[in-house]
């Protein structure tokens, strides 16, 4: 069971070309990076809950809503009079995503850190995270505190999902982050986390080994159409990126992330020894699902992640073509 942590938002993408008059239109996609995970998680056929602000406003019950149909739990979440959180979303000339945030003040700071504390005793195997919460001091340091609890009975899966905009207070910010990463048994980030924290500092590599020195037991870094890199005390081991029709890359590092975690958890290896022992070839064949995963979310607009169904569908047809 998969207990996962943050925020649930919408994303509201331009669907038209601007009018003469400068107006757009805009498509409601529900998002946020924990909130995708449950998603992918759960249509991978994991059992999944999720912790998190949830508001009273019209948004908020479409969030409720859309969590019913995709039957992930949600009865540990909290009911706010907050606002749903915004994210204006638009795709580059090179594919990626680029948000402008609106959440401060949002349903995502109505967190209960208890209810991420209690999840061992729930019967939950691993609690999944990211990102805004961070930024929020109380809370910030509650999770930290609350992560470092259950980060020994529990494997902890952490996305910081980095987003600079959101970030108040830099230097608390990075603290957390950091402790957040030293209890962390798998780190996934994308190359643009760590340039967005690091710069021209360290490479992705290098600070993949960072992690794993200090006790992380597996790192994975995407890197977009140029594929992704999982670090592990095995080795390091390279994925390609699949070939797919292109609408926008919203939601494809939180289908990786879910698929790897599914892959995980159908071999029976979600623990942490189980994580440290993973030899080479279930590695890759983890990687390669995650691969999938992603290309698929990448060839539908918005953060839509594929079912286990259409996952095998994508690696057969790789795997014939």
């Amino acid at each position: 069971m998969f207990l996962v942590c943050g925020e649930a938002l919408f994303d509201l993408i331009a669907v038209t070309q601007e009018s003469e008059h400068g107006e757009k239109q805009f498509a409601a996609f529900p998002g946020g990076s924990p909130l995708n995970l449950a998603i992918g998680l759960r249509r991978l056929g994991e059992s999944v809950a999720f912790v998190g602000g949830l508001s009273s406003d019209g948004f908020g019950a479409d969030l409720r809503s859309m969590l019913e149909l995709e039957n992930i739990d949600f009865s540990r979440a909290r009911t706010t009079n907050l606002p749903t959180p915004v994210a204006l979303a638009s795709t580059r000339k090179d594919g990626q995503v680029a948000y402008s945030f609106y959440v401060k003040g949002c349903a995502h700071l109505d967190f209960d850190v208890q209810r991420l504390v209690s999840a061992r005793e729930d019967g939950f195997e691993s609690v999944a995270l990211g990102s805004f919460l961070l930024d929020d001091e109380a809370i910030g340091d509650a999770l930290v505190q609350g992560i470092k609890r259950i980060s020994k009975d529990l494997v902890v899966s952490f996305d910081p999902n980095v987003r600079p905009g959101v970030i108040s207070n830099r230097k608390q910010w990075l603290n957390r982050f950091q402790e957040i990463s030293e209890s962390s048994t798998i780190i996934k980030a994308s190359d643009e986390d760590v340039f967005a924290v690091w710069g021209a500092e360290r490479t992705a590599r290098e600070q993949a080994e960072i992690w794993l020195d200090r006790g992380c037991a597996l790192v994975v870094i995407t890197s977009g159409s140029e594929g992704a890199r999982i670090f592990h005390a095995s080795g390091v081991f390279f994925v390609p990126a699949l070939a797919t029709p292109f609408v926008d890359a919203i939601g494809a590092g939180d289908a990786f992330h879910a698929a790897f975690l599914a892959g995980l958890s159908r071999r029976k290896l979600v623990g942490a020894e189980s994580i440290r022992r993973l030899e080479s070839d279930a590695l890759i064949g983890i990687g390669q699902e995650a691969a999938a995963a992603a290309a698929i979310t990448c060839s539908r607009p918005g953060a839509n992640p594929p079912t286990y169904a259409e996952l095998l569908e994508k690696i057969n047809g790789f795997k014939n073509g």
